[in-house]
């Protein structure tokens, strides 16, 4: 398995931001063929004390090859 994250700081419009994330991103994503799971986190606190992430996404695929696959196909391109 190979899991890619995504780790999205604090958006100036959390509305506007979590409006798109839902409505357009979220329904991309999980259009990739190979992809095996997607799941999203809120406010992941950093180890070292920074501020912590407004979202962090994690996305499963079985290996590397699907992956870069997803990526270069129309889906992963859109």
């Amino acid at each position: 398995m190979v899991r890619f994250l995504v780790l999205y700081d604090q958006p100036e419009d959390t509305e506007a931001f979590d409006r798109h994330y839902r409505e357009v991103h979220i329904p991309l994503a999980k259009k990739l063929p190979g992809l095996r799971r997607y799941t999203i986190s809120r406010n992941a606190r950093s180890v070292r004390g920074a501020d912590p992430y407004y979202l962090v996404a994690e996305l499963d695929w079985d290996d590397m090859e699907a992956l870069q696959r997803d990526f270069q196909s129309p889906e992963g391109q859109a």
